[in-house]
């Protein structure tokens, strides 16, 4: 088994160090986190008007807003964003969210959900399964 030379393992700790550094990280701006909130605001608005999800697919940039209660045809009566933010570690903005939901027999549910807005080829509204 080969050890490792003091100046390799020397190096390779600057390194790790330079890429844990506080300067080296890069949180999202505020304007990264309205235009996130703009395009959740655009799919929660559509859910509430009665819209089915795919309908978004047609906006320009596609939106693909994925939501089990949607999904399952709840409606959504009422929502409020409660909180927003950013996550360090992957650039991804976070919303809170209270929604009002009334399923098929008109029992209104009331819950608090996290949606991350994934910006990548396409735009994706993700309702984040640990919240």
């Amino acid at each position: 088994m080969k050890r490792c030379s003091f100046s390799v393992a020397a190096t390779c700790l600057v390194l790790a160090l330079l890429l844990l550094a506080p300067g080296c990280k890069r949180t999202l701006s505020q304007k990264e986190l309205d235009r996130g909130r703009a395009i959740l605001e655009t799919g929660l608005q559509a859910w509430e008007k009665g819209e089915r999800p795919d309908t978004l697919q047609k906006l320009d940039p596609p939106v693909y807003f994925r939501d089990e209660d949607w999904t399952k045809g709840m409606r959504l009566t009422a929502w409020e964003i409660t909180s927003t933010n950013g996550s360090v570690s992957d650039l991804t903005p976070r919303y809170e969210v209270v929604l009002t939901l009334a399923d098929r027999k008109g029992k209104t549910i009331r819950r608090q959900v996290v949606y991350q807005i994934e910006r990548k080829e396409t735009i994706a509204i993700v309702r984040d399964p640990y919240f």
